[in-house]
C-alpha cells in the first residue's frame, strides 16, 4: 500500500460539518443551482442558421457569431 508509508507525514484535517437550520431555503438553493439562462441578441438569432446548405452529404458551415456563442 503506497499510503501506509507516508501516513505519519500526511496532513490530517477535519472535514467541516455544517448544520442546516433553514431547510426550505436550503432546498430552494439546491434547485436554483441548476438554473442556467443564456440571452441572445436578435442579430445572433437571425444569423444562427447554417450559411451553405448545398447538398445533403456536405457538413454545414455556421457563421462566426454561432462559433463565438458556442465556444
Amino acid at each position: 500500500m503506497p499510503f501506509k508509508h507516508n501516513e505519519s507525514r500526511r496532513h490530517k484535517t477535519e472535514k467541516s460539518h455544517y448544520k442546516v437550520t433553514n431547510w426550505p431555503e436550503y432546498n430552494d438553493a439546491l434547485r436554483r443551482r441548476r438554473d442556467f439562462t443564456i440571452w441572445f441578441t436578435e442579430d445572433a438569432i437571425a444569423e444562427w442558421l447554417p450559411v451553405n446548405i448545398v447538398s445533403s452529404g456536405r457538413l454545414w458551415e455556421y457563421s462566426n457569431i454561432v462559433r463565438c456563442c458556442c465556444t
